[in-house]
């Protein structure tokens, strides 16, 4: 969020965000009126707010109306005389758009709650892939899922996988609903531009010299890998108990700093309030994985509403029990299996093999996920090879 800025000209409004010290990007249409006629254009910080100097519009519509949609790759270089914030690191690498579309976030300046105040808004996107204009160079990416209103203009778009920027918002698929937006390729508008150019290398020198934005990455990405262990029914978990946090503290430490155990204990007759409810929707929002330490789906209604939740969100869930289930618990298991089409793992456990049995879950995991990106990494190559021989 210290990476980007409100920008004014007039009563208008747009995003725009820094790849290099005092050094902006922008969409082109947010400020080429304001370039025509010799308008101020503002920069809002936190800090204070700054006038900016356009050091570059491409395209340059000089001498003529502003065109609406702007011609691409409608992106407009800015420049203030404050440096003392973070600037953004510049993503080479394309979306994913297969069976797991990479998830997308942005952050621009709206009046979605207010009128006549915008304020910072962040919107989260799933990429539906490439629209490609007649020339084939005018590529933009069609992105879903969020409401783009007026002031998400010039919007950085993270890329939650890579951990960086790959575009910006240029013009939105409709302001009142959530279909979403059109972005631009940042890498690829900045290669294609001498104008710009000098950013890249810029944006490089900064991320040399400075390594917060690899740090914050890191955290992004431990939270992004969470492990909730759900301990519930006291009466059932409490010979594990001493085991479960041996077994925390154990797979923890094997597999730090990318896996974090949020544990919690629930009674077997406990039933979900609003707080608690928001709580674990909080949890599902950031898990990976989800391991259920239980003997009985039907006898904890908050365990049951747990296990829903993370079935409806498509995350892995490992139940691990100490005996057989009953009747009731085989077909509460059923039920959710029925209604959400996910099979949750069920496997039998003594107190003693918590460690082996969480270890294995984290390790299937991940061993999973590490296959499926050397998988992508083969796919590349072998289209880099078949373009080789073609040619």
């Amino acid at each position: 969020m210290g990476c980007t800025a409100k920008i004014t000209v007039g009563r208008a409004s747009g995003t725009g965000f820094f790849v290099a010290p005092g050094q902006l990007l922008t969409c082109a249409h947010v400020v080429a009126s304001a370039a025509a006629n010799g308008a101020t254009i503002q920069v809002e910080l936190p800090t204070g707010t700054y006038q900016a100097e356009v050091r570059a519009l491409v395209p340059s519509v000089e001498g003529r109306a502003v065109p609406d949609p702007y011609p691409y790759p409608d992106i407009a270089w800015l420049e203030v005389e404050h440096t003392e914030h973070p600037c953004v690191a510049i993503d080479r690498e394309e979306p994913r758009i297969d069976t797991q579309p990479d998830a997308l976030w942005g952050y621009g300046f709206t009046q979605n709650y207010t009128k006549g105040g915008a304020r910072g808004t962040p919107i989260t996107y799933e990429c539906e892939g490439l629209t490609v204009g007649a020339d084939a160079v005018d590529r933009r990416w069609q992105i879903k899922g969020g409401q783009t209103t007026g002031g998400m203009s010039g919007a950085p778009l993270l890329n939650k996988r890579t951990g960086k920027v790959f575009g910006y918002i240029s013009r939105t698929r409709g302001a009142t609903t959530d279909l979403g937006a059109w972005a631009l390729p940042l890498a690829e508008v900045l290669d294609g531009a001498p104008a710009l150019q000098p950013l890249l290398f810029a944006n490089e020198q900064y991320h040399s010299g400075n390594d917060g934005w690899a740090r914050a990455e890191k955290k992004v990405t431990t939270a992004l890998q969470t492990i909730v262990i759900v301990a519930w029914a006291a009466d059932e978990s409490s010979a594990a108990e001493p085991h479960l946090d041996s077994a925390v503290k154990i797979v923890e430490a094997d597999w730090a700093p990318s896996v974090r155990i949020h544990k919690i204990e629930y009674r077997t007759d406990s039933t979900l309030g609003q707080s608690s409810k928001n709580d674990v929707e909080r949890l599902v929002n950031t898990a990976r994985i989800i391991i259920v330490i239980a003997d009985d789906l039907s006898q904890s209604a908050a365990c049951y509403e747990l296990t829903e939740a993370a079935l409806r969100a498509g995350i892995d869930v490992n139940i691990l029990s100490s005996r057989d289930p009953s009747i009731d618990g085989l077909m509460a298991l059923m039920a959710l299996e029925q209604d959400h089409g996910f099979a949750a793992i069920q496997r039998r456990y003594v107190a003693e093999d918590l460690i082996a049995n969480i270890s294995s879950v984290v390790n299937r995991y991940l061993v999973r996920v590490e296959r499926r990106e050397q998988a992508n990494i083969l796919g590349v190559r072998d289209s880099y090879g078949s373009e080789r021989s073609a040619s």
